[in-house]
């Protein structure tokens, strides 16, 4: 028997050493799981207290507020006018229905507003293809005088109008020779247009290129002109006010361009629509330097709309600023 005590001690050590292990193991785990839910509960402590000084900052505001509502509403688009009639309403918390008078500030014009049923209203027209701010209603009863900020800033073509938008995917290689930049396009315009009514219908639509302002070609783009209605989900995703959107693109492939040094190239989409108004948006601008070098472009005009009338008048463009 003695002989098999130091095999038996062996034997044993190793099961307990097994156990200990198994045993450390387990430990290490509960140490994780604890750390996880230490972690856990501090996040959902943070948001809790980060909620906490949101709310009370959101308390102290609507404290502060001389308003218990507030809103603005557009009329019916005068299209012949180019106006859209606004009605802003504001309803103070307190007010005397005899002496307090209610003054809108808008872009620094005064409207007075008029009193019914405990809500002050202003009604005016403003002109389509133009931006406003409503800054603030100031409140006067007797010789007290406050003042309410609201911060609008309206833009009626963009809640109106259609949207047209046009951008090139792909790669663009350029060959020098000769005073001429050869520009070689392989891609696809990629067009996007949204409008608010099923019933504005886009006549034609075409891409045009232009060197140094003037038309070098034109080049007619198949359309059905048939607008899906979007989804409200999806308009949240777009970040748009329209209910429908017309999705496709045309191929340009091997295109080919020659910019003669000192001169600039420009590509950009023109829809026309039923009501005359011609939406074009760039879709590339080269400026080709006298050494045959290409200048800075102006980012700002890429993906943005600009809208003309019938006569090529410009009616409105959007108000960005030019980044070399």
């Amino acid at each position: 028997m003695k002989k098999y005590l130091p095999a038996l001690s062996i034997i044993i050590c190793g099961l307990l050493t097994a156990v200990c292990f198994f045993k450390i193991l387990d430990l290490e785990n509960q140490v994780i799981a604890l750390k996880q839910s230490n972690e856990s509960n501090f996040a959902s402590l943070h948001g809790k207290i980060t909620s906490i000084s949101a709310n009370v900052q959101h308390e102290l505001e609507q404290q502060s507020n001389l308003l218990s509502d507030s809103n603005y509403t557009y009329g019916t688009l005068d299209f012949k006018q180019r106006t859209v009639p606004l009605t802003c309403t504001v309803t103070p918390k307190s007010y005397s229905a005899k002496e307090t008078i209610a003054i809108l500030n808008v872009d620094n014009e005064q409207y007075p507003m008029k009193l019914q049923d405990g809500i002050f209203t202003a009604t005016f027209d403003i002109p389509l293809f133009a931006t406003a701010s409503v800054n603030h209603v100031e409140f006067q009863t007797g010789e007290t005088i406050s003042t309410q900020s609201l911060d609008w800033y309206l833009s009626p073509a963009e809640e109106f109008l259609s949207d047209v938008n046009a951008s090139f995917s792909g790669s663009s290689t350029s060959n020098r020779s000769n005073g001429i930049c050869t520009k070689i396009y392989d891609g696809y315009v990629d067009i996007h247009m949204s409008q608010h009514t099923p019933d504005t219908i886009i006549q034609s639509l075409r891409l045009v290129e232009t060197l140094d302002g003037k038309i070098i070609k034109t080049t007619d783009i198949p359309h059905d002109n048939i607008f899906e209605e979007i989804t409200p989900e999806t308009i949240d995703a777009m970040n748009t006010s329209a209910k429908y959107s017309d999705n496709f693109m045309f191929n340009l492939n091997t295109h080919k361009v020659k910019i003669p040094y000192g001169s600039t190239y420009e590509m950009y989409l023109e829809a026309v629509a039923s009501n005359n108004l011609q939406y074009r948006c760039i879709v590339d601008c080269e400026t080709i330097g006298s050494n045959g070098e290409p200048a800075k472009k102006a980012e700002y005009l890429f993906d943005h709309t600009s809208i003309y009338d019938e006569n090529g008048k410009l009616l409105y463009a959007p108000e960005y600023k030019e980044i070399d």
